[in-house]
């Protein structure tokens, strides 16, 4: 796309950049999301780091230099120094899909699955997940702030409103009427900083008691929890709705700036050491001396402000199951275990990316899955996927998949996948142990069997509700492909393919 010069647009532009440039918000070089944190280094390149127990989405190798950054639930957005829009990472929902721009853009926020930007006369642009309105901004209207969450969009108007646009009726359905510099969405809410120093929170256009009192706040930030702003001095002040997590919060200290995640989507549960602790309430800032500092829960980046480093050793030398399902006239869906390990309590999942290969051929690098659909599947076909790592160093390539959509046949190395016969089961004291965690889009499976017995079992078959989810030969099944309903069971498979143990957890007990 041809554009004229940015440096010249910005002199040149009717629309005033001065509300654009110089609002409340110091920074726009770090952006937190409900697994991730996005930062801009002094040359303009992007950095994201992970939450542990999540697949890093790495900006691509050939990222120019940015100006802005913006971090989503599973994707990510920039800004280049000409006023372009990059994202990078899924596409399940158009998330990479941006719409063409006749003018640079100047802003950018990145909701769970869409994300908004607008262009240097305050236009607002939005992309991807569209299931709630969120990305259907009101025409020829002007912003000079915009803000996307998980299911909706608002803005600062010209005239220092705000107004959001969603079909979701806890949000502010009118006009809020400012005058506003700044805003934070958080899940059902509108948290808004005024000329005054003031800070103002709404709930369906409803004025609520959720804001630090003080009247010289130059920034704010809010989450599920709480409420903080910054002071003219720096100084982080917060209320709280939930005020167990107060200690959490390095109130009175100094920073140039605060960001809150404003996706939340569904308070993500992870299994972690033991206990469970939830994404989706993090809020970070910016110390004086330019490092990115992060609290409340979920805000665990384990290489923030320290240089990344490989994980080649996790993804080479794997040992992988591959099955498959066809499906008549759709396509193909590929299976594999395992992608984690459950050591002393402790999960990892990883890694970053998976590469599919059909026919020798590189399909698909996608983020850190347990399955993957070819839609363009026919005929007779063979897969192997391969892990990459966090730094994009590639593992050993997975043995072959036959698949011939023709004739129904599935073989992995020469040989059908291991499923269960029809015999007598075992008493259910062969496991020793069996338990299930939820995650917000899938499940965590995990079991001990009885030492003795063992070196007897060849891997375990993983049933959902009835049906097949997959084989492994851990003591671990992690599914990301969808909810448990009632039950899960997992079926210890011996040697010669017969059923020699059974254990279930739900309904199917």
């Amino acid at each position: 796309m041809n554009r004229p010069s940015f440096a010249l647009l910005l002199l040149t532009a009717s629309y005033s950049l001065i509300p654009l440039i110089a609002t409340a918000q110091s920074t726009a070089t770090y952006s937190v999301g409900p697994s991730q944190l996005c930062m801009i280094d002094g040359d303009g390149q992007v950095n994201c780091n992970i939450s542990q127990g999540f697949e890093r989405i790495s900006p691509p190798a050939s990222l120019p230099a940015m100006m802005a950054v913006t971090a989503g639930d599973v994707h990510a957005c920039g800004i280049t120094l000409d006023g372009e829009a990059i994202c990078w990472g899924s596409n399940n929902f158009g998330q990479l899909d941006i719409p063409d721009t006749s003018l640079p853009l100047v802003k950018i926020n990145a909701g769970a699955n869409h994300t908004c930007a607008l262009d240097t006369e305050g236009q607002a642009i939005c992309w991807g997940l569209n299931d709630n309105r969120q990305t259907e901004p009101p025409a020829g209207a002007r912003f000079i702030e915009i803000d996307a969450a998980s299911n909706f969009s608002c803005g600062i108007l010209e005239n220092g409103s705000i107004t959001c646009w969603t079909t979701d009726t806890s949000v502010a359905q009118e006009l809020i009427d400012g005058p506003f510099t700044d805003l934070d969405l958080r899940i059902g809410g509108v948290c808004g900083l005024m000329s005054d120093g003031t800070i103002e929170c709404f709930q369906n256009s409803r004025l609520i008691t959720a804001a630090p009192p003080g009247d010289d706040y130059i920034d704010v930030a809010a989450n599920s929890d709480a409420v903080c702003g910054l002071t003219s001095d720096g100084t982080l002040e917060c209320t709280f709705r939930n005020v167990d997590v107060a200690s959490d919060y390095p109130l009175g200290e100094q920073f140039l700036s605060i960001q809150s995640n404003e996706t939340e989507t569904g308070f993500i549960q992870i299994f972690r050491n033991g206990t469970r602790f939830r994404v989706g309430s993090t809020m970070c800032g910016e110390r004086p001396d330019g490092t990115i500092e992060c609290w409340a829960e979920g805000a665990n980046f384990p290489d923030l402000n320290a240089a990344v480093t490989s994980t080649l050793d996790l993804v080479q030398n794997m040992e992988f199951d591959l099955d498959a399902r066809i499906y008549d006239g759709v396509g193909v869906e590929i299976f594999w275990t395992p992608l984690a390990t459950f050591e002393d309590g402790r999960l990892t999942v990883f890694p970053p990316r998976v590469e599919i290969y059909r026919n020798d051929e590189l399909i698909d690098s996608v983020q850190a899955r347990f399955s993957y659909f070819d839609r363009l599947a026919t005929g007779d076909l063979e897969y192997q996927i391969r892990l990459i790592d966090n730094v994009g160093n590639a593992g050993d390539f997975s043995g072959t998949l036959s698949v011939n959509t023709d004739t129904g046949t599935v073989l992995f190395n020469g040989e059908p996948p291991i499923l269960p016969s029809p015999v007598e089961l075992l008493p259910d004291v062969f496991f020793t142990a069996f338990d299930r965690v939820g995650l917000s889009n899938g499940f965590i499976s995990y079991w001990t069997v009885d030492p003795a017995l063992e070196e007897m079992v060849d891997g375990y078959i993983v049933e959902v509700d009835g049906v097949v989810a997959g084989f492994t030969r851990l003591n671990l099944f992690v599914s990301v492909s969808g909810r448990v309903q009632n039950c899960v069971e997992v079926a210890a498979i011996g040697f010669d393919g017969s059923v020699i143990g059974r254990r279930g957890s739900g309904s199917c007990i």
